[in-house]
């Protein structure tokens, strides 16, 4: 898939990206409660992550400063993201 090279500055769902991207958290489109899950993580606006893999409606698997995390489709849907 080729990208144009302005498009890192539009937001985008985490559950778009492609394995071996590197996005910034941009924010969260969620309830208080899956915002608390991912806080509760270590995952916060702000943060840059590197999608490690990821599967069409299925989970998502990322990495931020050498840990990893499975995430659901649904919930990365809800994480909007910029490319950096």
């Amino acid at each position: 898939m080729q990208r144009k090279k302005d498009s890192r500055c539009y937001p985008f769902p985490l559950s778009l990206a492609l394995p071996g991207d590197r996005v910034k958290i941009i924010a969260f489109r969620a309830g208080s409660s899956m915002q608390q899950r991912l806080l509760g993580m270590g995952i916060n606006v702000g943060d840059l992550i590197k999608v490690e893999q990821q599967q069409r409606k299925g989970p998502m698997f990322i990495s931020k400063d050498g840990q990893k995390y499975g995430l659901g489709a649904g919930m990365a849907h809800k994480i909007l993201t910029t490319r950096v």
